[in-house]
């Protein structure tokens, strides 16, 4: 920046400065090619916990956005995630990060996701407030993910760092929802109006932070507007291969279907080893009872995706690097986003 600024005023003398100044190589860093920098860790003051190591997968996921609590070099942390991590991270605790590099101060946010856990009975859960937190909280085996870390934009414009793409979240998919609402047919609201009233959908779109609709109002909402589906009930479709995807698919469509009049309300059946090591991969809220797996507000989804006749065909590819989501984006009638990017 000195150098910089010095060129400008042309200030003579100083040309040295330009030598000690690193220069951008070809090998510069893009949205395509970010890698994992562990600089952070080399400024850890001794005695202090490593939250997330750099760009692993289940640390703070990257939300763009400021609250109102949240000004300069602060960071948003979910009170959830506060209370999970023994009570560390307090108001006015200082974090360093891996992006944009620099300390920040931590500070609550509950509007934005929170932690996902692992229980000691092997039940997946998604913890949305302090009172879960502490109910939950001797019962908790591992943290598969920690929640988002609210972070401005400015953070990174500051440190003239790359902006890395973030996860597709609530406020990003109201939007969508909107632009979709203004060019909606007659047909198309009919349609929407049989799973969801006006009053509803409007509650959604002006509180998304706090208000989400039901699994079944979300894929009304994607299949008639053609939009994502809710980040609620969208997974980690990112982190497992297709072989995985088909064994998921398989086993699913083994369950047994449980009924509310019409609507599916769970599915059950026994879990393996392997199909719980995708399902923390996924982490999909479900309970378990002893060797059963009972989904209830994830049994509308996956039943659409992998059972209904509107389902996501299994598909063999050769390719082992492919992942489940472009699987599912290429095959399935409802459009789905990456819920995680850049942790």
């Amino acid at each position: 920046k000195l150098a910089k600024l010095l060129k400008q005023l042309n200030i003579g003398g100083w040309e040295w400065l330009e030598r000690r100044t690193p220069q951008k190589s070809a090998k510069a860093e893009d949205s395509q090619t970010v890698k994992p920098k562990d600089k952070f860790l080399e400024d850890i003051i001794a005695g202090r916990p490593v939250l997330a190591y750099p760009s692993r997968k289940g640390g703070f996921r990257i939300r763009y956005g400021r609250a109102r609590n949240t000004g300069l070099a602060a960071l948003g942390v979910h009170p959830a995630t506060m209370v999970l991590l023994d009570n560390f991270v307090a108001c006015g605790t200082q974090l360093i990060v891996e992006r944009p590099g620099k300390g920040g101060i931590a500070m609550p946010v509950d509007s934005i996701h929170g932690p996902i856990i692992k229980l000691h009975d092997g039940s997946i859960q998604r913890v949305d407030s302090v009172a879960e937190a502490k109910q939950l909280r001797s019962k908790v085996a591992r943290i598969l993910f920690l929640g988002d870390l609210l972070i401005a934009f400015g953070e990174f414009r500051e440190n003239n760092h790359l902006l890395v793409p973030a996860g597709y979240c609530p406020e990003w998919w109201v939007q969508e929802v909107k632009q979709a609402l203004v060019n909606i047919t007659p047909p198309q609201l009919a349609e929407l109006e049989k799973w969801i009233d006006s009053q509803r959908l409007t509650s959604i779109t002006q509180d998304p932070f706090y208000q989400y609709p039901t699994p079944w109002q979300a894929l009304a909402l994607s299949s008639t507007l053609l939009v994502p589906l809710h980040p609620r009930f969208t997974y980690f479709w990112e982190d497992i291969t297709h072989e995985q995807l088909n064994i998921f698919q398989q086993w699913v469509q083994s369950l047994t279907v449980e009924y509310t009049e019409t609507e599916v309300s769970a599915l059950s059946g026994e879990i393996t080893p392997e199909i719980e090591a995708i399902l923390d991969k996924l982490c999909i809220p479900f309970e378990k009872e002893g060797t059963n797996a009972i989904f209830r507000e994830a049994s509308p989804i996956l039943h659409t995706m992998f059972i209904g006749e509107k389902r996501c065909p299994i598909v063999n590819i050769e390719d082992d690097k492919t992942v489940a989501l472009s699987i599912i984006q290429q095959h399935w009638n409802i459009p789905l986003a990456q819920k995680g990017t850049f942790f």
